[in-house]
């Protein structure tokens, strides 16, 4: 692979030229050769997955491009990471928010008390939905918790006895669609 130095001749080259192909990274111009496959190559049922992974994230990427309110969230998410609109969306297509847990120190069961929500990094979900279960599974109350600055929070909204056995639920989805779900018990203290 070479790099290139950008100047009046090389700074509008992109795409393939013979069996070479021009790639831009940022304000970088990367030269391969172009990649030789198998006239009748089988693709493995792992290769076909992550293509249909791959094409599947390349439309979700053309819908973002065409909207122009996701256009400019996207815009935001590109500039901050230095890629372009496209390559935001498509990575944010392929990765899946995670909830890493629940932090419910200040949690004492009053109406008002907060149970922090930890997430991968606060961007990735965009909307995060909470309920808590009372000891026979039935739901007590549900909502949506806020972020503030990349911190999820819910506050409770009715007031639970000490040592209630209580279950959280926690629903997050992202730009892209996808949802996770994470459970967790809790006692009242």
């Amino acid at each position: 692979m070479a790099k290139v130095s950008l100047n009046a001749l090389t700074s509008h080259l992109r795409g393939r030229v013979g069996d070479l192909v021009f790639k831009r990274y940022g304000d970088r111009l990367v030269v391969t050769r172009v990649p030789q496959f198998k006239k009748k190559r089988t693709l493995s049922k792992g290769e076909q997955s992550r293509q249909k992974k791959f094409a599947a994230a390349n439309r979700y990427a053309l819908g973002v491009l065409n909207d122009p309110k996701r256009r400019a969230a996207y815009a935001a998410l590109a500039k901050k990471s230095g890629r372009s609109i496209q390559l935001a969306a498509i990575s944010d297509f392929l990765t899946v928010p995670v909830i890493h847990g629940v932090e419910a120190r200040r949690f004492h069961g009053n109406a008002g008390d907060e149970i922090l929500i930890d997430t991968d990094n606060g961007l990735k979900v965009s909307e995060l939905q909470v309920a808590i279960r009372g000891e026979r599974g039935k739901i007590v109350e549900e909502g949506m918790a806020e972020s503030v600055r990349g911190v999820w929070t819910y506050a409770a909204k009715l007031p639970y006895p000490p040592d209630s056995r209580l279950t959280l639920d926690v629903i997050a989805r992202d730009r892209a669609g996808h949802t996770v779900r994470y459970r967790e018990p809790m006692v009242v203290k």
